[in-house]
C-alpha cells in the first residue's frame, strides 16, 4: 500500500486512455480547503452508447422521513408524503479503483491541460420546461464502484430562485441479481465552510428527505426522475450542494432517521461524464465519501476529480413557473452593541474585500447577550412577500461564541430572533437563514425608516450579534461583519 493518501482510479485496461493528463479541478473561491487529494481516473466515453427508450419503469414511491425548507422558509414535514417516480435504463461505464502511486504525482505536476471528451452533447434541453439545471448529456455515463454516498456541487440559473422544485433527476448502477428495498437520502445545503474534521464541511441545510425505492430495478444502469412537489423544496439561492445516498432501512418505519447503513457495493450513483451541465453549471469536482469509508459527513479534504472525463452527477432540477425572488438594497449600517473599531455602509456591500465592519466588546451590556451588532436597514419596494433570507459574512477573533441574526418587528417595536448558532472557531464564515415563524407575521417586518440620504422609506431591518460564552478573554476581541444580504420572495 502507497504511503499517499486515498483511493485513486483508472480505467478498466480494456479502454486505451492512457496518457490523458490530469489538472486539479477549479475550486470555488469560497471553498477553504485543509487538503486537496486529486483522483486520478477516466470514464470510457463512447460516442456510440446511446439513451434507450424509456422503460416501463414508472409508478409511486413514499418518502419515509425527513423535512424541507418551502418557499416561506418555514420546515415541513414531509414524512408519509407520495412521489411518483418514471425511469429508463442506460448504458454506463465502471471505473475501477488503484493503488495510489508516484507515476500520478509526476503527470499531475508535468501537465495542467485536460484531455476533452470526444462525445458532443445534443441540443440544450429549452427552459421553457422550467428546467434550471441539466447535467445530462445523453452517453457516455460512467459510475464509481462502491459510490453509495458522494456529493456534488450544482448552479441553477437564476429561474430557480425561491420556485418550489417539481422534477429531480438522477441515475444510478443498481449491483445486485435480485433487487431489495433501500432508501434512497437527498440532502441539500447551500454554504461550503471548512469545519474542524471530522465535522461536515456544509451547511445551511434547505432539505433533508428519504425516500423508500420500492421500484424493482434489474442490475444495470438507470435514470430517473421524481416528480418531488409534494416534498416542497425551494432556495433563495442558486449555488447548492447536493447529495447522494444509498442507505439500508431502518427495522420499523416508526424509526427511520436516514442513518442506517450504507448499501456499499449495491448502489453506485451515475456521473454526467461526457459534457458540462447544458443548463446551470457545476464546477468540474465532487465530494466522494470514502475517508476512511463513507459516513454521510462530506469534508473537503474528499474533494476528487477524473482524468479525461466530468466529475458531475447525472442530475435535472425542474421549478414551478410562479413566484419570484428580489434582492434588497442595503441602504445604511450602523452599530448596535459594541465598541466602535472601523467600518460603514460599503463594509458589508461585498464579501471577500477586506473592507470589514469591526467592533470591540461592549462593556455596559451582559456577557450574556450579543455584545457586539451591526444593524442594516434594506430598502423594500416590495408589500406582498411570503419569505426573507439573510446571507452573510462574518466572525470573531476568538474561539466559542454565538452568533445571533434578527429581524425588526415594527408592528410590536421589538426584535425577533430569526437563528442562533454556535460558532467554535474563530475566523470569517458564510451564512444563509431564512426566516422560519408563521408566515402571517411577515408583513410585520416591512416598516417606515428615515434614512438620512433618502428621508422616509419602506424597510426591512435586520442585526447580526455576537455572544463571548467562554468569559476568559480580555474584551480587546474583536467581531467583523462582511457582507450581509436580504432576499424575499413573492408569491
Amino acid at each position: 500500500m502507497s504511503d499517499l493518501p486515498g483511493t485513486l482510479y483508472t480505467i478498466q485496461k480494456s479502454n486505451p486512455t492512457c496518457g490523458c493528463p490530469l489538472r486539479p479541478p477549479n475550486l470555488q473561491s469560497n471553498n477553504i480547503m485543509r487538503h486537496y487529494l486529486p483522483l486520478l481516473a477516466a470514464f470510457a466515453v463512447l460516442p456510440g452508447l446511446a439513451n434507450a427508450e424509456p422503460g416501463p419503469i414508472s409508478g409511486e414511491m413514499t418518502i419515509a422521513y425527513g423535512w424541507s425548507k418551502d418557499a416561506n422558509g418555514n420546515k415541513v414535514d414531509l414524512k408519509g408524503r407520495k412521489v411518483k417516480y418514471r425511469g429508463w435504463p442506460v448504458q454506463a461505464s465502471p471505473i475501477v479503483p488503484t493503488k495510489a502511486s508516484f507515476n500520478w504525482l509526476g503527470r499531475m505536476l508535468k501537465k495542467s491541460s485536460r484531455e476533452k471528451p470526444s462525445f458532443s452533447p445534443p441540443q440544450s434541453v429549452q427552459e421553457s420546461n422550467n428546467y434550471v439545471y441539466f447535467a445530462d448529456a445523453g452517453a457516455g455515463w460512467g459510475y464509481v464502484e462502491g459510490n453509495p454516498s458522494s456529493l456534488d456541487d450544482v448552479v441553477m440559473t437564476s429561474a430557480g430562485i425561491g420556485k418550489p422544485w417539481t422534477q429531480l433527476r438522477f441515475g444510478f448502477n443498481y449491483v445486485p441479481t435480485s433487487f431489495e428495498r433501500w432508501l434512497f437520502r437527498i440532502r441539500v445545503w447551500g454554504t461550503n465552510q471548512d469545519n474542524p474534521a471530522p465535522q461536515n464541511d456544509f451547511v445551511s441545510e434547505y432539505a433533508d428527505f428519504g425516500l423508500y425505492w420500492t421500484a424493482s430495478v434489474p442490475s444495470g444502469q438507470h435514470i430517473f426522475e421524481i416528480d418531488i412537489t409534494a416534498a416542497a423544496v425551494a432556495t433563495t439561492d442558486t449555488s447548492l450542494y447536493i447529495a447522494y445516498q444509498a442507505r439500508t432501512p431502518a427495522a420499523s418505519p416508526i424509526l427511520e432517521d436516514g442513518e442506517g447503513a450504507f448499501k456499499f457495493g449495491e448502489v453506485d450513483f451515475l456521473f454526467n461524464a461526457a459534457a458540462p451541465p447544458s443548463i446551470g453549471s457545476s464546477e468540474d469536482q465532487f465530494w466522494y465519501d470514502w475517508d476512511p469509508v463513507p459516513d454521510g459527513r462530506y469534508e473537503n479534504t474528499e474533494i476528487d476529480v477524473f482524468e479525461g472525463s466530468r466529475a458531475d452527477h447525472v442530475g435535472g432540477i425542474q421549478v414551478s413557473a410562479t413566484g419570484a425572488v428580489q434582492e434588497l438594497t442595503s441602504i445604511s449600517a450602523v452599530m448596535g452593541n459594541g465598541r466602535f473599531v472601523s467600518g460603514n455602509l460599503l463594509s458589508i456591500l461585498n464579501g471577500g474585500d477586506s473592507n470589514l465592519f469591526r467592533m470591540n466588546e461592549a462593556y455596559n451590556v451582559a456577557r450574556d447577550t450579543s455584545v457586539g451588532e451591526v444593524i442594516v436597514d434594506f430598502f423594500n419596494p416590495v408589500s406582498n412577500i411570503n419569505s426573507i433570507r439573510i446571507n452573510g459574512i462574518g466572525g470573531t477573533t476568538i474561539n466559542s461564541t454565538i452568533r445571533r441574526i434578527h429581524l425588526f418587528n415594527f408592528a410590536t417595536n421589538t426584535w425577533v430572533l430569526m437563528n442562533q448558532a454556535n460558532t467554535p472557531t474563530p475566523g470569517l464564515l458564510s451564512f444563509s437563514e431564512s426566516y422560519g415563524g408563521p408566515a402571517s407575521s411577515i408583513p410585520n417586518f416591512i416598516g417606515t425608516v428615515n434614512n438620512p440620504l433618502f428621508g422616509p422609506v419602506p424597510a426591512i431591518r435586520a442585526r447580526v450579534g455576537w455572544q463571548n460564552t467562554t468569559f476568559n478573554n480580555d474584551r480587546s476581541w474583536q467581531m467583523q461583519l462582511d457582507l450581509l444580504e436580504c432576499f424575499v420572495t413573492t408569491p
